[in-house]
């Protein structure tokens, strides 16, 4: 079974004459939807546009309400965050396991009915199936990692470089 953990761990930054703190890796909860729909809406900001076809302000409401429920591709439990001493997020990634999405799409179908209204569905559907094109389902015997960005002010710092 390749699963993403929940047990927290933390590494600290390989120089220790660097400026941040250590971070701690954690699953995502519900409560981090505020903080993670905006990160979620960068690792991909012009094929949510396109897929959603609304402005990005309204694409990250979206992701905000996807994240907090309890299923579905967009949600927390499929999420692992970084958090920095402060406790707060600095960055989010999503694993999608190829044996356990079969219910994605129509959880994604109800998510966006729920949220939009169904005539405002059908077309994103539409532009999603277009979309998987582009950016392809993992197959049974895969795990896709998706939706992984890093907070503006820890990009290109060289903080996650003892994590790979």
């Amino acid at each position: 079974m390749s699963t993403v953990t929940a047990t927290p761990f933390a590494f600290a930054a390989p120089d220790a004459q660097a400026p941040w703190p250590a971070l701690t890796f954690r699953a995502a909860r519900a409560s981090d939807a505020a903080a993670c729909a905006p990160l979620v809406f960068a690792s991909g900001a012009h094929e949510f546009v396109f897929f959603l076809g609304v402005p990005a302000a309204q694409c990250i409401a979206f992701l905000a309400f996807a994240f907090a429920l309890s299923g579905g591709r967009f949600s927390w439990r499929r999420h692992e965050v970084a958090v920095d001493a402060r406790g707060e997020i600095v960055a989010v990634l999503a694993a999608h396991d190829g044996r356990r999405i079969l219910a994605d799409d129509p959880h994604v179908a109800w998510t966006l009915a729920r949220y939009f209204g169904i005539l405002r569905t059908v077309p994103m559907l539409l532009r999603g199936l277009v979309l998987e094109t582009e950016l392809p389902k993992p197959k049974r015997a895969q795990t896709l990692i998706a939706h992984c960005a890093t907070r503006t002010d820890a990009r290109g710092t060289g903080r996650f470089l003892g994590a790979v």
